[in-house]
């Protein structure tokens, strides 16, 4: 009789990676909750409210309610902002309200930007991070879980 032990089929590395991507990814998400106060599904979002880029006109957010609208906090001075500004185009055009916070930026690069793009929605004027400012059960951005606005 032989003795011969039976060969395990050897572990493919891609499913260590998998996991590996997996148990990283719970950390991630769960380090971006940063104890920040998020707006739940069905509720209110906080309020957003103040001058707009364009001299005087306001935004109001509560303006928006009862429709599907989309805030973004945004910069001329912003590359990532730039690229996304087209599919927010195309979100507008599909029905979506957008509803923009221009974040440490000049009115007149802000309005710039936007015609550049043919971006027809409102955009508040925030030089002074007064919107975007996390604060608990406060600014908008806060509402959102997200603790800082994206920078380049």
């Amino acid at each position: 009789m032989s003795t011969s032990r039976r060969r395990r089929p050897a572990r493919a590395p891609g499913r260590l990676l998998v996991l590996a991507a997996v148990a990283g990814a719970a950390l991630v998400l769960a380090g971006c909750s940063g104890g920040t106060q998020r707006a739940a599904v069905g509720e209110p979002a906080p309020p957003i409210e103040g001058p707009a880029i364009v001299e005087g006109e306001r935004v109001d957010l509560a303006s928006f309610r009862g429709r599907v609208t989309l805030v973004n906090f945004w910069g001329s001075w912003c590359d990532p902002c730039r690229r996304e500004l087209p599919r927010l185009v195309e979100a507008e055009r599909g029905g979506i309200a957008v509803v923009g916070v221009a974040v440490e930026d000049s009115r007149r690069r802000a309005r710039e930007m936007l015609a550049a793009y043919q971006a027809p929605w409102p955009s508040a004027d925030d030089p002074d991070r007064r919107i975007a400012r996390p604060r608990p059960g406060g600014a908008a951005h806060a509402g959102t879980g997200r603790t800082t606005t994206p920078r380049s």
